[in-house]
């Protein structure tokens, strides 16, 4: 997570062409902002399930602290929202991927080769 937050802060974004229509432009904001907000959200809300119903959570040899305490009636009703949430997470990147198809082999734009790395030359 913090890896692709990071490229996306140093990397420019190549243009698409032919340019998105404004209703597209602003449909593939929100899309990449609620693939952000899952990616950053999916991990701290388990966090807080893990905290809720007492379990360790390992981190790179280290053992996070809970974030809230132990209850585990409520850790359950935290799991049962956190794969609620998950399930709408994989819809979302169903949609995204086909977005992403309906470019290239619909629309015939270059939506999907951009983010491909460049082609060795020979």
């Amino acid at each position: 997570v913090c890896a692709r937050l990071y490229l996306r802060c140093v990397q420019v974004t190549p243009k698409i062409t032919p340019p998105l229509s404004s209703i597209q432009a602003w449909g593939a904001k929100m899309a990449h902002l609620t693939l952000y907000v899952f990616m950053i959200a999916m991990p701290i809300f388990g966090w807080f399930v893990l905290s809720a119903k007492g379990k360790v959570i390992p981190f790179f040899g280290l053992e996070l602290p809970a974030l809230i305490a132990y209850d585990k009636p409520f850790g359950k009703i935290l799991e049962g929202w956190h794969k609620e949430i998950g399930s709408w997470g994989y819809y979302l990147i169903t949609f995204h991927a086909l977005a992403g198809l309906v470019h290239h082999y619909i629309q015939k734009d270059d939506t999907l080769t951009r983010m491909l790395p460049p082609k060795k030359k020979s």
